[in-house]
């Protein structure tokens, strides 16, 4: 089978049209199959097809293909799409989820003069950017407090705003085809056949019914002085509110905004205290003696 990049188009062109099949006990043959493409962005719908049995009776496969060994199922989550998938309560349902881990956040280091796991040395935090999972996902990480309407609804994009649920296919809006019904989890490193397909496919309230939970994560934005620069201007859960008073620098955690602020807002903001306070690459150690007590810092031993 093709990379995972190409999966996609793999599924797709196994659904040719005038294909024949049997489904769920019934033969089946394929009208149309299309990936669905929205005015913008992505629908959770990965292969659209459009399926009739032999009385005439029509129906449609809309189907999410997942890599068997994902994690993510939405990462740099902006506030627009997190109120799409969690209603009306995305505002409650953000904030339970970031003061669960209030304590940990507290116990991030802000600056790190050296590497420390994963980050490098010379850099500074912005904050925290919010990702979905179907797995716990480190040491910022928790279980979302959803129902069961509402896990389906992530995993399905019914609340996802009309141009994405009511999808282009073969250059036809067709309603609903961007709201997936079916989910399918395929190993890349496998080739497979049409009946291989059909068999792993399953209907999205039943994969929910098994797998009742879902997981969100909070992975670290940093500013890296030595290349002036960070991964972008990324929505954040939890953001530093980095101030300059009378040449001490200070770092507050924001906890009550989450995904209001970008990172180009805050990467900015830092940018300007660093240059005033006279801070470089060249001479990032002398920050130590400008930082305030509430900021916590890693040192090498």
């Amino acid at each position: 089978m093709p990379k995972f990049t190409e999966t996609e188009k793999y599924v797709l062109s196994l659904f040719k049209p005038k294909t024949a099949f049997s489904f769920e006990g019934k033969n089946f043959t394929v009208i149309e199959a299309a990936k669905p493409r929205p005015s913008s962005g992505e629908c959770k719908t990965d292969v659209y097809v459009k399926i009739c049995d032999e009385e005439g009776e029509c129906r449609e496969l809309k189907i999410s293909v997942k890599q068997e060994n994902a994690d993510f199922l939405e990462n740099k989550i902006k506030y627009e799409r997190a109120r799409d998938i969690f209603g009306n309560n995305v505002d409650s349902i953000l904030r339970q989820s970031i003061y669960s881990l209030k304590k940990k956040f507290e116990k991030q280091y802000l600056v790190c003069f050296d590497k420390y796991g994963r980050t490098d040395a010379n850099t500074l935090k912005l904050g925290w950017k919010f990702e979905i999972l179907n797995k716990p996902g480190g040491e910022l990480s928790g279980q979302l407090a959803l129902d069961t309407q509402q896990i389906i609804d992530v995993y399905s994009g019914q609340n996802l705003p009309a141009d994405k649920k009511n999808a282009l296919v073969n250059n036809n809006i067709v309603n609903g085809s961007g709201v997936a019904n079916y989910i399918v989890f395929l190993d890349k490193s496998k080739d497979y056949v049409l009946k291989d397909i059909l068999k792993k496919l399953i209907p999205i309230d039943a994969y929910v019914k098994e797998h009742p939970q879902i997981y969100y994560a909070c992975k670290a934005l940093n500013y890296r002085i030595d290349e002036d620069k960070w991964d972008g201007n990324r929505p954040l859960a939890v953001y530093v509110k980095w101030r300059l008073n009378e040449g001490v620098i200070d770092g507050e955690l924001v906890l009550d905004e989450p995904l209001r602020k970008g990172g180009n807002d805050v990467g900015e903001n830092l940018r300007k205290i660093l240059k005033e306070s006279k801070i470089s690459n060249n001479n990032f150690n002398e920050l130590k003696e400008k930082l305030s007590p509430n900021v916590r810092y890693y040192v090498k031993e």
